[in-house]
């Protein structure tokens, strides 16, 4: 029963901790918040994207068994993936970029979703700028359709660029609203953490309770004067020394 008053008093005596600082701890959260977009800002290199969605169709060996066709083209998305982020699609990509992009960096900015059940999938990029993205991209689903083409020959039975690589001139990242979050968790924590060490450190006794507890007796209590009340102690010492 005592621990679980102790207990109470721990977060009783937390939230009267909260409560007396919280100026301080929402000073903190808009300061680490605008610090953290600052440096979003200042130092995050800004990403934009391309998407492009391709489909492949394999031919058919078999014109009645439409069914298992579509299933060989779904089971072979796998593997188009892997040629895609290959050196012989993604390297001369980067020689085109003439030193800009190596194909490494490629391979980390590049990305590539396929819907469940679908024949079709995406390819996005993020580079530093919508142009770049644009255009990179292009050259890889082009690099991607030759290389295609080149390995299965006759055994590919069309490829077909559902959607061109897209040029979105609003930057994906950083995103601010993700910082500003960041920051005001940190603030929050930081704040906190400060306010909880320094209580901790406080070793004042502070209520009866912990009095008790130690099986200590009350025997007074000081209390602070204010300047009027000093002033007045003064007035009357000296009237009784008169």
């Amino acid at each position: 029963m005592n621990q679980q008053n102790a207990e109470l008093i721990d977060i009783f005596d937390l939230l009267k901790i909260i409560r007396k600082n919280i100026v301080f701890l929402l000073f903190s959260i808009i300061f680490c918040s605008g610090l953290s977009v600052l440096y979003a800002r200042m130092f995050v290199p800004a990403e934009y994207q391309s998407e492009a969605q391709i489909l492949v169709t394999q031919a058919q060996a078999d014109s009645s068994n439409q069914i298992g066709t579509i299933k060989a083209n779904i089971d072979m998305i796998p593997t188009y993936r892997d040629i895609l982020y290959g050196i012989p699609v993604l390297g001369p990509v980067a020689d085109k970029s003439e030193g800009r992009y190596s194909v490494s960096e490629l391979q980390k900015h590049l990305t590539f979703k396929q819907s469940e059940n679908s024949q079709a999938f995406s390819i996005a990029i993020r580079l530093d700028s919508a142009k770049s993205a644009q255009e990179t991209l292009a050259n890889i689903t082009n690099q991607f359709t030759d290389i295609l083409t080149e390995i299965y020959g006759e055994n590919i039975n069309k490829i077909v660029i559902l959607s061109p690589a897209s040029f979105q001139d609003k930057k994906v990242a950083p995103s601010m609203v993700r910082f500003v979050i960041l920051g005001a968790v940190v603030g929050m924590t930081l704040s906190s953490l400060f306010l909880v060490v320094r209580r901790l450190m406080d070793h004042t006794i502070s209520n009866h309770d912990y009095l008790e507890a130690e099986g200590l007796t009350l025997m007074t209590e000081l209390y602070s004067l204010k300047d009027k009340e000093v002033s007045s102690t003064y007035f009357i010492r000296d009237a009784k020394r008169n």
